[in-house]
Parts: C-alpha cells; sequence; structure tokens
C-alpha cells in the first residue's frame, strides 16, 4: 500500500504507507512533506501498489485534467516533492478512479 498526498498548490508526493510510523496517540507526529507555510494538504489517497487508475483534478483558475496513477513516481520522503498544476493556480478539487 502507498499513500499519495497532495497538496492545495499541486505539490505532491507518494509513500510507502510503512514509512509512516506507529505512535501513541499524544505524539506530535512527523513530518511527511515539505510545504511552504502558505501551503497545506488537500488530499491523502491510498493507492495499492502498481493499480492502475486516474486522478481527476480542478483548479480554482478552471482548469482540469485527468492524470495516470502511474505517472505519480513512488519517492522517499528525503526527496523533493514534485508539482503537478501550473505557479499560481490551486487545486479545487480530486478525485480518483
Amino acid at each position: 500500500m502507498e499513500l499519495l498526498i497532495i497538496s492545495k498548490y499541486g505539490r505532491y508526493i507518494r509513500l510507502p504507507a510503512h514509512v509512516f510510523p506507529t505512535l501513541d496517540r499524544n505524539a506530535r507526529g512527523v513530518s511527511m512533506i515539505r510545504l511552504p507555510a502558505d501551503d497545506e494538504v488537500l488530499a491523502i489517497i491510498p493507492v495499492a501498489e502498481n493499480e492502475g487508475g486516474f486522478l481527476t483534478i480542478l483548479t480554482k483558475k478552471g482548469k482540469g485534467k485527468k492524470v495516470d496513477l502511474m505517472e505519480f513516481k513512488t519517492l522517499n520522503p528525503d526527496d523533493n516533492t514534485d508539482k503537478i498544476i501550473e505557479e499560481g493556480d490551486e487545486i479545487a478539487t480530486v478525485s480518483y478512479f
């Protein structure tokens, strides 16, 4: 199992689920994706390894696209995140099918 984390400014990282540590409920948690102060996580999508499917992305400027899940490469948490939309735009919604 992998997790695809997507931010409102289109940054994403796809990680194996096992990198998320199991912590006590009082723990603060760990950083999984580096984001600028004005960005935030918009979606966390569970994906089976090598599973097919698509994401549909609609931005606040009205642009939409359908992207094959296989285009989202798996990264280590120490790698830089990639971006899936143009600078200056924000993701309004993401759907997985």
